[in-house]
């Protein structure tokens, strides 16, 4: 955007297969991922050099090998002091 604000997006897909190394790993423990997508997008404001000051909202969903499924919304906010 500027020298003084940046941003990020991102997404990530994971999706187990049921006949592999970490199926077979996990066949006792059906609370594991079997399928997982997550995104979030981020911005920063950089007012003076050694402070960066950031947003972050999150959102994920999760299915396990048993079928359950979750839902995550979620905002992050931090100040950075870099010295």
């Amino acid at each position: 955007f500027t020298p003084k604000i940046r941003s990020s997006i991102g997404l990530g897909y994971m999706r187990a297969n049921t006949n592999n190394s970490f199926s077979r790993l996990v066949h006792d423990d059906h609370s594991q991922n079997k399928q997982l997508i997550e995104g979030w997008i981020n911005a920063f404001y950089n007012p003076v050099k050694p402070i960066n000051i950031g947003i972050e909202y999150m959102y994920g969903q999760r299915q396990t090998f048993d079928n359950k499924e979750g839902l995550d919304n979620r905002i992050n906010a931090t100040i950075i002091y870099d010295f």
